[in-house]
């Protein structure tokens, strides 16, 4: 067998993903299966050398199924039990506190959890939630806590549980009262590598400036924390996000660097190997052990212990080996999508790109000499792109459920400039600001604002282009994608066969124009209710035929994700934004929304009317706006401070609160007029507002006590409770009965 670790590796990742959709119970049989199964092989008659590779990936499938039945058993069962409790937590701080808006995240080992003064776990990682700052890496913190599991996506679509499993983090902790901290016992070689983040990230956003220096700092160590989110939505919307992750790409250019530096230096080979993999061992350190940082550095390591023993090492193998190794320290992370998306970008460059490569190279060197050389660098990024794009779409397109329709013109330019941004950002921030070099810092730094300014520029123009990112919510566009890649294969399978390239296009044409009529068919005369997870707020999108309302826009994050949400569907002027309230939060978000994608008009409660913005409308009485077929009444309180709305669309009927409280005896309502079988809330609801609403679906978003505390009495009335955590909550409806989506 040539390549033995890329069976075994590519093998147990694919049955892990697999076991993850699996109960425990049910991984448990299918590994006594595959056993039995391998048994028979190897009992079986015939040469040995044709049941091998079967008897391999029968052995390693049995493997995967049966460390992930203990793993849950053992590792994870227990610590979930520990969900609904309050204990007492005793442990270490490991990673450096992240801020959230008024929210602190920061993950505790724990030496003990206790209920009621019995210790029922040791060694478990807690995610700590709190609004307290000030602690320090590594200091030893004691509180009580409520402990709770992550959300499953039965509510959301976004699985919380299982992307928190793939850390290593199992439950989530909100503490009772004051966390007691202490300084740290003895000194942790990893404080070395967050000080050395900080620093970096520090010396990058100081030497560089703006929203330069804070894309610099995402592109050398992922630090996108503060990077504006208009930044990160145009590069999603482009299909570049990547360039903010890191992963192989820094690691690979880091290593090749250093590599030639020491052979310019002359340094022997091996020490030239050990010292680079040092430093990559010192950078998957410095990014935080992610996992498709940790894939790409074992794999360089690979690489570099090849070298060190004077043998290659062969690419599909050392891509087994990484994913092999990294899902034997857990078993979940065959979930994470970074490594997913690392691994099946890797793969795609090593069967696709090469080949595709090598098949434009053929066409270059018919052409001049110089244009040959211009056109090279393109055609290798354009390559690299088909290949990584072809293997990481089913990730995308299960994972984000959008696609970017200009990312192949958009890593042409931003790929090349990015490896320059990379080097550029490793050198700013690591040199010292004496007088000895510091006077290389100041032209350094100006070109790599430069790098950085044309990056955001050129992503901020794609983003705006018409249909530059399309939803995968339809249905349909999976088989019409799957359609185009089979064009594609059936056209690279019959080159030189009398395939003609214009017959290809053609076909390419044929299937995206079915494509675009059908989703127009799709559609057509649907009204979409989206419930967006703005964090600690609310938002909620009403869509038909190409035309928004915003209702609210509350919570830090509320502005970005309307932006990309509306850009993912090609909606480029809001018609109508209601909000329920007023506040300077509200009003910060609707200046950041309105220079993303405009807003038509504003409507705001009545006594709020002086601070209206230039496209407002102060809301004193009933109001009635007639939107798309649809008839959106707008009742404000008595106080004038808040607003409710109905919507009507034929037959369908749904109310939205925003993140207000919704009790009825602060409006002056027509008898039935709240009467809905959709209810979308972000605030507190009284007991006759659920009566007189009486749905029979409700979404909450925002504060996930405020949905909990309402939860109760809305079960009573039969009605099902649907929470938005992490994703987008989508309910449809062509003017009859509501489909829930997700």
């Amino acid at each position: 067998m040539k390549r033995p670790l890329a069976v075994i590796g590519f093998t147990y990742l694919a049955v892990l993903c697999l076991a993850a959709q699996l109960d425990a119970a049910v991984c448990l049989v299918f590994a006594l299966l595959c056993a039995a199964c391998a048994a028979v092989f190897w009992l079986g008659f015939g040469p040995f050398r044709r049941r091998a590779v079967l008897l391999i990936v029968l052995c390693t499938a049995g493997a995967a199924f049966a460390v992930y039945a203990a793993t849950w058993h053992f590792a994870y069962w227990p610590a979930a039990s520990l969900a609904g409790k309050t204990a007492q937590v005793r442990g270490v701080v490991t990673d450096a506190p992240v801020t959230s808006g008024q929210t602190v995240y920061y993950l505790v080992k724990a030496d003990t959890v206790a209920v009621n003064g019995k210790v029922m776990a040791c060694g478990l990682t807690l995610r700590v939630k709190t609004q307290e700052s000030g602690i320090a890496p590594f200091s030893r913190v004691t509180f009580t806590a409520a402990l709770s599991l992550p959300a499953d996506g039965a509510a959301s679509g976004f699985d919380s549980r299982q992307y928190y499993r793939s850390k290593d983090v199992y439950l989530f902790a909100a503490p009772q009262g004051t966390v007691q901290t202490a300084a740290a016992s003895g000194f942790h070689p990893y404080v070395l590598a967050i000080r050395l983040r900080q620093l970096l990230s520090t010396r990058l956003q100081t030497r560089v400036g703006g929203i330069w220096g804070a894309l610099s700092s995402g592109i050398l160590i992922g630090d996108v924390s503060a990077l504006p989110t208009w930044v990160k939505g145009d590069f999603t919307a482009a299909g570049i996000s990547h360039i903010l992750a890191v992963s192989g790409t820094q690691i690979s250019l880091i290593m090749q660097a250093l590599l030639w530096l020491f052979a310019g230096l002359r340094l022997p080979r091996r020490l030239s190997a050990l010292s680079t993999a040092a430093v990559v061992l010192g950078f998957m350190a410095v990014t935080g052990f992610s996992p498709s940082v940790n894939r790409a550095g074992v794999m360089s390591l690979l690489y570099l212990g090849g070298l060190m023993l004077g043998r290659e090492a062969e690419a599909l193998n050392s891509l087994g080996a990484s994913v092999l190794v990294l899902c034997l320290l857990n078993p979940f992370a065959a979930m994470d999508t970074g490594l997913l998306l690392s691994f099946a970008a890797t793969l795609g460059l090593v069967l696709v790109s090469g080949g595709c490569m090598r098949w434009v190279g053929v066409g270059i060197k018919r052409l001049p000499e110089r244009a040959g050389r211009l056109l090279h660098m393109p055609a290798a990024v354009l390559c690299e792109t088909v290949g990584a794009t072809v293997f990481t779409l089913p990730v995308i397109l299960l994972t984000f459920r959008q696609i970017s329709l200009v990312t192949f013109f958009s890593n042409v330019l931003e790929v090349p400039v990015s490896l320059l941004a990379t080097l550029l950002s490793a050198v700013v921030s690591l040199l010292p600001g004496g007088w000895l070099v510091g006077w290389l810092v100041t032209p350094m730094a100006l070109l790599l604002r430069l790098c950085c300014a044309v990056m955001i520029g050129y992503a901020h123009w794609l983003a705006d282009l018409p249909f530059a990112s399309v939803s995968t919510d339809y249905g349909f566009i999976y088989p019409v994608l799957l359609l185009a890649i089979a064009v594609g294969l059936l056209f690279w399978r019959m080159r030189g066969r009398g395939a003609d390239g214009r017959a290809a296009v053609l076909c390419v044409a044929f299937t995206l124009s079915v494509g675009m009529a059908s989703h127009a068919a799709a559609a057509w005369g649907v009204l979409e209710f989206a419930a967006l997870p703005a964090q600690d707020g609310n938002c909620t999108v009403l869509l038909n035929a190409g035309h928004a309302v915003v209702v609210d826009l509350a919570g830090y994050d509320a502005a970005y994700l309307a932006s990309r949400w509306l850009k993912a569907h090609n909606v480029t002027q809001v018609d109508a934004l209601i909000l329920p309230s007023w506040d300077r939060k509200r009003a910060q978000n609707l200046t950041d929304l309105s220079g993303s994608v405009p807003v038509r008009t504003v409507y705001l409660p009545g006594v709020y009317g002086a601070q209206a913005p230039q496209a407002g409308k102060a809301v004193a009485a009933a109001a009635v706006v007639r939107w798309g077929g649809a008839v959106l009444t707008l009742y404000p309180s008595v106080d004038g401070k808040t607003l409710l709305t109905a919507v009507r669309y034929g037959s369908a009927r749904a109310v939205l609160t925003g993140g207000v409280k919704a009790d009825t005896a602060a409006y002056v309502l027509p008898r039935q007029a709240l009467a809905a079988d959709e209810l979308f809330y972000g605030g507190e609801l009284s007991g006759e507002f659920i009566q007189d609403v009486s749905p029979q679906f409700a979404i909450f978003s925002g504060n996930p006590s405020t949905g909990a505390a309402a939860g109760g009495a809305l079960g009573v009335r039969g009605c099902a409770l649907r929470g938005v955590n992490g994703q987008v909550s989508l309910v449809r409806t062509r003017g009859g009965a509501f489909l829930q989506v997700t």
